[in-house]
């Protein structure tokens, strides 16, 4: 009567009790034996010649009595565990298949619509063959079902549609696209779709190359048997015949008319060798046409000098002419920005030109570089508002104490949206900085000089998401030399903070390395160390000075010495300096088409959406003429990397029966979906329970009833 109808997985039941505390009163089943063994009679044993005979028989009636015993104790024990286990309320969870796998559905259909789905097979990209496959599933649908589309980065245009012909249309107007977003995410965007739709029967089909890439993230167990089954549409074959270029950098995004900019590419080949022509366009014009020898499965480095023509903003381009199946990654997007050099003042005392001052000057501009930064230095007499005139950042370097006036004009210089970087040095004098003119500016309160032990102290890692730090973001990335490896000797002990101070960086003792601080339209950055060898080993780890010193004139000033390269799908944050009287921008696309943006004045930036491919050029309205920035929108280089998922990894993530692959439309068939039964088995435990009781009270009347007369002895 119990599982009359029930279609069940056997495979999957399991016997749970609702009152599981319940249980510990099973340990009475012990009170029998300790009852038994208690009031065991000790008999004294005395031997009579005369009934050696009797004896014989008395032991064969005795190893019948304790057989009689053991049946009985064993009973009255499993009497007490059912007892328990029928007030703890047992059930089974089961699993039964569903029969409605005939009627209307509610399906989601997945697209994905990243770059790997542009390869070229047999005369059309996988994206076309795969929304062609799922359109013709969709239609084949039984009538009075609900469709709704998906891509791995949005929804679809209207949620479910009741017409097969507009859910065919919705599938076939999904354009490419090239983000990140993976598919176990939209797979549970769509379950929990199909959580508020009406009909039985729930599905979801997935287009998908089965590129490893796009499934990240998916991990065993990842779908259970409450989940909708889901279907992958594979359009793709095995073959993978591509060329891409997978790394582009540039020696510099800024530099001044008549200057140079180098060039240098990798172009990772697979399954395709030979000569391959290579074109570096720049303002719409090839500059360049290097040939790269690639081999199969190896990869080529290419090198080539820019020397552009123009001031203002330009876009050019890096493409590999090759005849593979993806072409999306055959070519990189670059911004470069050329105009007069970005003056940086560097404040220095005139003994100390050979320590902190030369160390800063030779980072920020070197001797003989053609980049966008021109250094002048002056001595701390020689800070004047005249001086302040033309630089977007001041650098406050080593032991050179300025007085309450010069605070001032450095207070009032950055308010109007310039940059103060304070790097101490040996001779750094705390009264200087500890001045009420000076704390109006900067980020805390100098109290003295500290040395710190012999060995140094490291400096600690911040926690958080590292890559959104605008000073030490490079050092998310492995290829970067880690923060750990700086020792400091030296550093300026602080006192309070400002309010609105913030600490980037620590040492391994708490105390704050780099300090940051916004004030009125500008900024201001502090060093508590020193880069010189007497100060720390920070000279000595090139890659981090180098790196630490980029970043943070590029966010003191307000706008990247270069201009960003985006992966597709991310937004573009570009700075934009109030000193320039900015009253309005507009974006221009790549194909000229006019583009969306979000200017704050206030706060200083400019946002736009990188999702078109090529150079963004944005035009400022300033009350000098127009000013032009840019940034260019590339494909993700982890979109070439086609490398199949392994099937049994997609075994392990969905249910046995739950999922399936099919390579065309006519091979569909609904999946078999499961839902949980528990069955109560509390009528069961209480029928063996009174079997029991039943069986116990017949063997014991049996065993124990009297033979013949009891009041007739016998022998």
């Amino acid at each position: 009567i119990v599982w009359q109808g029930l279609d069940l997985d056997w495979n999957e039941i399991a016997m749970h009790f609702l009152f599981t505390g319940i249980l510990w009163a099973s340990v009475a089943v012990a009170a029998p034996v300790v009852i038994h063994l208690l009031l065991r009679s000790k008999p004294r044993t005395i031997s009579l010649p005369t009934l050696r005979f009797v004896l014989a028989s008395h032991r064969a009636q005795h190893s019948k009595q304790r057989l009689r015993h053991l049946i009985l104790l064993a009973l009255r024990m499993i009497l007490l565990l059912l007892l328990a286990g029928l007030i703890a309320s047992p059930f089974l969870d089961a699993s039964q298949e569903k029969t409605h796998r005939a009627g209307p559905a509610a399906v989601v259909v997945v697209v994905d619509n990243s770059a790997s789905m542009g390869y070229r097979y047999q005369g059309r990209t996988l994206l076309q063959r795969g929304k062609q496959m799922a359109a013709s599933i969709v239609e084949s649908l039984p009538e009075g079902s609900r469709v709704a589309v998906i891509t791995p980065r949005r929804r679809g245009p209207g949620g479910f549609v009741a017409r097969r012909d507009q859910a065919g249309r919705d599938i076939l107007d999904v354009t490419p696209g090239f983000g990140e977003a993976t598919l176990p995410a939209a797979i549970r965007r769509a379950w929990l779709l199909l959580q508020d739709a009406k009909l039985a029967r729930k599905e979801v089909l997935v287009v998908s190359d089965l590129t490893a890439r796009s499934w990240d993230g998916l991990g065993p167990d990842f779908a259970t048997k409450t989940d909708p089954p889901v279907t992958i549409v594979y359009p793709g074959s095995d073959e993978a015949i591509n060329v891409a270029l997978s790394n582009v950098t540039l020696s510099s995004r800024s530099v001044p008319l008549g200057g140079e900019i180098i060039l240098e590419a990798t172009i990772a080949s697979e399954s395709l060798g030979g000569d391959l022509p290579v074109r570096v366009r720049l303002d719409g014009k090839i500059v360049a046409e290097p040939v790269a020898a690639a081999a199969p499965g190896a990869a080529v480095q290419i090198r080539t000098t820019l020397h552009p023509q123009r001031e203002g903003t330009l876009h050019g381009s890096l493409t590999v002419e090759a005849s593979d199946g993806l072409a999306a990654d055959n070519v990189r997007y670059f911004t470069i920005q050329v105009g007069p050099p970005m003056e940086v003042l560097l404040v220095a005392a005139p003994g100390d030109l050979g320590h902190v001052g030369f160390l800063m000057g030779s980072v920020i501009a070197p001797a003989g570089a053609s980049g966008g930064v021109r250094r002048r230095v002056i001595s701390p007499e020689a800070l004047t508002a005249k001086a302040l005139a033309t630089p977007a950042a001041v650098v406050l370097t080593g032991g050179c104490s300025i007085g309450p006036a010069q605070w001032r004009l450095l207070d009032s210089y950055v308010r109007r949206g310039r940059g103060l970087w304070v790097v101490p040095g040996e001779g750094a004098l705390p009264a200087s900085y500890s001045e009420p003119d000076a704390q109006r500016i900067l980020p805390a309160a100098v109290t003295r000089a500290e040395t710190l032990p012999k060995q140094g102290l490291a400096w600690r890692t911040p926690e958080g998401n590292l890559a959104n730090d605008p000073l030490l973001g490079p050092f998310a990335d492995v290829a970067n030399p880690p923060l750990r490896d700086v020792r400091c000797y030296r550093r300026l002990a602080l006192g309070a903070a400002a309010s609105d101070a913030a600490v980037r960086l620590t040492f391994s003792d708490g105390g704050p390395a780099i300090l940051t601080r916004d004030s009125g339209a500008g900024r201001v950055a502090m060093w508590t160390f020193s880069p010189t060898a007497t100060g720390s080993n920070l000279t000595a780890k090139a890659g981090q000075f180098l790196i630490l010193a980029d970043r943070t004139l590029g966010w003191l000033t307000q706008r990247e010495l270069g201009a960003r390269a985006l992966g597709w799908g991310r937004l573009a944050e570009i700075p934009v300096p109030a000193a320039m009287g900015i009253t309005a921008a507009r974006l221009t696309l790549p194909n000229g088409a006019a583009g969306s943006l979000e200017l704050n004045l206030p706060r200083g930036w400019l946002r736009a959406p990188g999702d078109v491919l090529g150079g963004h050029t944005i035009t400022f309205r300033t009350q000098a003429g127009e000013v032009t920035r840019g940034f260019s929108v590339n494909v993700p280089m982890g979109e070439s990397d086609l490398t199949r998922i392994d099937e049994d990894e997609l075994g392990r993530a969905f249910v046995d029966g739950s999922w399936a692959k099919i390579t065309a439309a006519d091979q569909y068939a609904p999946l078999q979906e499961w839902q949980e039964e528990s069955i109560p088995l509390a009528g069961i435990f209480l029928l063996a329970a009174l079997a029991v009781l039943l069986a116990e009270s017949l063997l014991a009347n049996r065993f124990y009833r009297p033979v013949g007369n009891p009041d007739q002895a016998s022998l």
